[in-house]
């Protein structure tokens, strides 16, 4: 198998998993989206760092601090990472399901756009036509919204920041992601050691496992996903997302009881017709 091919498996795999998330979320709706974050971080550093261990690749993890220009990327990913989880958790929490779910369908957008003009990955007329009713679809969503979802925009734009930097990190992805942990380490403990003692939401024993799971379901699809970047187009990884917030408004509709709207059907319609042209396109260069 060539290497875009495992790099887009690789990616499927991880999008699949993210668009299943709210089965597990939705189970903590009474913790606060920071403390959520702040859990991810914690758990996921843990969980890295004895695989590391496990691995014998200590000695490797040290010698990637001597590189500034690895750790500078690094250190971006895990920004924009950050970043990307408080916003779709805000919107979640808020019952704003629906402006999440935009935010992902116009980052792949964004992801095309960026390997186009960023990393010059050139694209045939039948992409160029599935992009076209991918923004249809996604502008016709936008409008009926009848003002500018920025909250939609920054779950978008920092999940394209991280794919960006990602494709610029050349070291082992588990390596990788044991220092983006790292980086907002330190600033994760100080938030639940200040939130401790009453200010804090009380947790059940139930949330705390799922608190300390949440280092497991968060490192999967991250570790899928930079194998996906390092192996595969982003134009390619692009497409493939859109099955993330496709898989959330069908749960959405099929597991929560939310309203499956016209706007929906024909936002839908246009951007899946997207991915038809693309996937076709594909077969066409194989051949």
């Amino acid at each position: 198998m060539e290497n875009n091919q495992k790099g887009m498996l690789y990616s499927l795999s991880a999008f699949i998993l993210w668009g299943l998330f709210p089965l597990y979320w939705t189970n903590l709706k009474n913790i606060p989206a920071l403390e959520i974050v702040s859990h991810r971080i914690i758990w996921s550093f843990f969980f890295l760092i004895i695989f590391v261990i496990l691995k014998k690749q200590k000695n490797e993890l040290v010698e990637i601090f001597k590189n500034k220009k690895t750790i500078y990327y690094i250190i971006l990913a895990a920004t924009f990472n950050c970043a990307n989880w408080m916003a779709y958790i805000f919107l979640v929490n808020s019952n704003r399901v629906l402006e999440a779910s935009l935010g992902y369908f116009i980052n792949p957008l964004l992801l095309i756009l960026a390997g186009r003009f960023i990393f010059k990955e050139t694209l045939s007329k039948y992409q160029k036509t599935a992009i076209i009713l991918a923004t249809l679809g996604v502008c016709y969503m936008s409008i009926i919204y009848q003002k500018l979802p920025l909250y939609s925009l920054l779950v978008a734009g920092t999940f394209t920041g991280y794919s960006i930097a990602k494709k610029k990190i050349k070291i082992d992805p588990i390596l990788a992601l044991t220092i983006e942990t790292l980086v907002y380490f330190p600033v994760a403990i100080l938030y639940l050691l200040m939130i401790k003692g009453g200010k804090g939401v009380e947790a059940s024993n139930f949330d705390k496992i799922l608190l300390m799971g949440a280092g497991v379901v968060t490192v999967i699809p991250l570790f899928l996903f930079s194998l996906g970047t390092k192996l595969s187009k982003l134009s390619s990884i692009g497409f493939f997302q859109y099955l993330t917030p496709t898989l959330v408004l069908l749960l959405g509709v099929f597991v929560f009881g939310e309203n499956f709207s016209s706007v929906h059907t024909i936002t839908f319609s246009l951007i899946w017709s997207g991915l038809i042209i693309y996937t076709v396109s594909l077969f066409r260069v194989k051949r």
